[in-house]
């Protein structure tokens, strides 16, 4: 199938289920036929699909009309529980950038890196932006190295073996003992600090979004450009990060699971 042929069948996809979901009442083939200007074999096999699927589903009456499956409901629910659920931690995250005054973002490890899931920027002229979806080092970011520092042993080693320590600035720590050894300082602390290993200028600091049974879920934290903020300053807002850390935490345990 060509892109284009791809194409047109997807918007006829979305077009069929459009009409079935804004209209007030169950709808028959022949309907959706007169809605989209698709053919009727082509309807009757988009039919069939979704309703093998759960997508849809057959009201057992004749002519046969069709509604919401449940799957397509699940789906619709879960869509919004989730975005008001990430409505409610970008306001956290908006909170702490404001009350700090520096750049927040939240952290996930995918794939032995960190991964940004989002971030709030700093309105200072001079500042750090943190790009929502880019990828970093763990072993030279202070959300990186807190998640290390969760892992188990074996699950560490085996990133630290691929990422093979690596060096993004003249600071990053390419000994794997005093990495191991700032590992086990995160762990205890239960913060963890980036000071211009990952780029030069850029310091930050970080502390654990964790479920109350102690499941890390990822790290929440904030940077500056060192010509402005020193680390030390940074240390200063730590009740800040982790109350908001807490309060992130409380969205995911809200959230639906699966």
């Amino acid at each position: 199938m060509s892109d284009e042929a791809g194409s047109k069948s997807f918007e006829r996809f979305v077009a069929l289920l459009e009409t079935v979901v804004t209209s007030q009442a169950p709808v028959s083939s022949s309907m959706i036929c007169s809605a989209c200007g698709i053919p009727e074999s082509t309807v009757h096999r988009y039919i069939g699909q979704l309703v093998r699927l759960g997508v849809l589903q057959s009201n057992g009456d004749s002519p046969a009309t069709y509604s919401e499956g449940t799957r397509l409901v699940e789906i619709a629910v879960n869509t919004l529980n989730i975005a008001a659920h990430r409505n409610m931690r970008r306001a956290i995250l908006a909170e702490v950038a404001e009350k700090t005054g520096e750049t927040c973002h939240f952290c996930v490890e995918r794939e032995g890196k960190l991964l940004v899931l989002d971030s709030v920027t700093s309105q200072h002229l001079l500042c750090i932006r943190v790009l929502p979806g880019s990828m970093h080092p763990l072993h030279a970011t202070a959300g990186g190295k807190l998640i290390l520092a969760a892992l188990s042993d074996s699950v560490r080693e085996t990133i630290l073996g691929e990422a093979r320590l690596q060096p993004s600035s003249a600071n990053t720590i390419t000994d794997r003992a005093r990495l191991i050894a700032d590992l086990q300082r995160c762990l205890r602390s239960q913060v963890a600090m980036d000071d211009q290993e990952h780029l030069d200028d850029v310091v930050s600091i970080a502390v654990p979004v964790a479920f109350e049974n102690g499941a890390l879920i990822g790290a929440l934290g904030i940077s500056a450009p060192a010509s402005r903020c020193r680390l030390a300053k940074l240390k200063d807002f730590l009740p800040i990060l982790r109350q908001a850390a807490r309060r992130m935490a409380r969205t995911y345990a809200a959230a639906p699971q699966g």
